[in-house]
């Protein structure tokens, strides 16, 4: 290229340049007010007043999100118990987590809030590892209970909901082929943990359920059976504010229809109720099937708590005395010593054999002279009262005497009396002495006066 092509070049480069200088200038003065300057406008922009946040004007850092607090979680829990939709939902809102409201919804029976819960990342099978999980929780709201089966919680196990007292699950999981017979991992059966457990109505509708599934009213865990533990229960619990048919005694009547067997412990725990139950509840267990020792054990508890109406009422079933205990002493005996004129009647009317007192005891008759020593008044209504039920004063004890020579001996002339009076012979003799004799020795002289006026031969001793 020549010098004055190179020439031609610059000038052109160069008017150009201004040309665009001069139309960027235009076009600031055109943005800024009269006057103004972009260094003026620039210092201004350091002193005025921020632009507010709106959607032709977005905020250019993040807005921090509302702090959770320990306060918003309870309240959480809260609004999900109450069932309060509108309330969880707002909260959840301000961030807090869901976790852990799911049982308590369930509780509420709120099906419409459990379903918002599910479909917000709440598991059907949240806190399934509880005792109470949340699908036994919501045992008497089916639609929580659909809900969450249908959403992919596990059914519990029976004895979980046994434990539970949740009646409908147990019908249900019955219902699926469950048995009744079903143990707890530790091998209580469920029948023993609904009677532990359960309480009023549901404890009634569990009961029936697993009856009528066919468990085994008569097995028996750690010592107890089914009827034990019921029995124990209404002995010491009046439960005056259940229903009639809710109440321990009503569990007592529904085992014993199912052909519970009542044994001796049975009867025994069935006196330690108060006096105002305790006729029902034995006329309930006497209504069923008896050990052959029941009665007879349970008449020995009995006379214990000087309870002459039980005894008349157990007497009435029947009594196989041979049952007790030869080694321990009959109740009849107790009572003679003691003198308990009410008891010793109650135990004679039971049909109390008063030939031999245990094994190794008198007869009735000679216990009772022994007590009369002192010739007490109750003593002496007490050998009264075994003479009316036919205690011969004749039959001689282990020792060969007889009552009226064991009276003689003691010195007892009321006693003495009574016994002559009653049919005693008064010349039976004992290793050749007779009762008169017997009191002339030790010098008794009121008994020899009584049994010579009764026609005792007048012998000296030794003759």
């Amino acid at each position: 290229m020549s010098d004055s092509a190179i020439a031609k070049l610059v000038v052109v480069v160069g008017i150009g340049a201004v040309v665009l200088g001069a139309v960027t200038l235009r076009s600031r003065w055109a943005e800024h007010p009269k006057g103004a300057t972009p260094q003026a406008e620039s210092a201004a922009q350091t002193t005025q007043a921020p632009v507010p946040v709106t959607e032709e004007h977005p905020a250019t850092t993040p807005v921090a999100k509302p702090t959770v607090t320990q306060a918003d979680r309870i309240a959480l829990l809260e609004a999900a118990a109450a069932g309060d939709q509108g309330k969880v939902e707002a909260l959840f809102a301000k961030g807090v987590n869901l976790d852990g409201t799911l049982q308590s919804a369930a509780k509420s029976g709120s099906a419409a809030l459990v379903g918002w819960l599910l479909a917000h990342g709440v598991s059907a099978q949240e806190d399934e590892d509880l005792s109470v999980p949340p699908l036994l929780v919501a045992d008497e709201h089916d639609a929580v209970v659909s809900l969450l089966l249908a959403k992919g919680a596990h059914e519990p196990t029976l004895a979980k909901a046994v434990a539970a007292g949740a009646p409908r699950a147990v019908t249900r999981l019955l219902g699926k082929g469950a048995s009744a017979g079903a143990t707890s991992p530790e091998g209580e059966p469920v029948l023993v943990i609904a009677l532990r457990d359960a309480a009023g109505p549901k404890r009634r509708a569990i009961v029936e359920s697993l009856l009528k599934a066919g468990a085994d009213v008569n097995l028996k865990y750690d010592d107890e059976t089914p009827l034990s533990l019921a029995v124990t229960d209404a002995a010491l619990h009046a439960a005056s504010d259940e229903k009639a048919g809710d109440r321990p005694v009503d569990v007592v009547t529904r085992l014993v229809a199912a052909h519970a067997k009542v044994d001796a412990d049975v009867l025994v725990n069935a006196l330690a109720t108060e006096e105002e139950r305790r006729g029902a509840l034995l006329d309930t267990l006497l209504s069923g099937t008896l050990d052959r020792a029941a009665t007879a054990r349970a008449i020995t508890a009995a006379a214990d708590r000087h309870d002459p109406a039980s005894i008349k009422k157990l007497a009435a079933k029947g009594v196989t005395w041979s049952a007790l205990d030869p080694q321990v002493r009959p109740p009849l005996a107790t009572a003679i010593v003691a003198s308990d004129v009410p008891m010793v009647r109650a135990l004679l009317d039971a049909g109390a054999p008063t030939d031999k007192l245990g094994e190794n005891g008198d007869s009735a008759l000679l216990a009772a002279v022994a007590a009369a020593a002192g010739d007490s008044e109750e003593a002496l209504r007490v050998v009264r009262v075994l003479l009316e039920h036919g205690a011969s004063p004749n039959k001689r004890g282990l020792d060969g005497r007889t009552a009226l020579f064991a009276a003689a001996q003691q010195g007892g002339e009321t006693l003495v009396a009574l016994l002559v009076a009653k049919g005693a012979r008064v010349d039976d003799a004992v290793d050749g002495m007779s009762p008169y004799e017997i009191a002339d020795s030790r010098g008794y002289d009121a008994v020899t006066r009584v049994l010579k006026a009764r026609g005792a031969k007048v012998r000296k001793a030794h003759d």
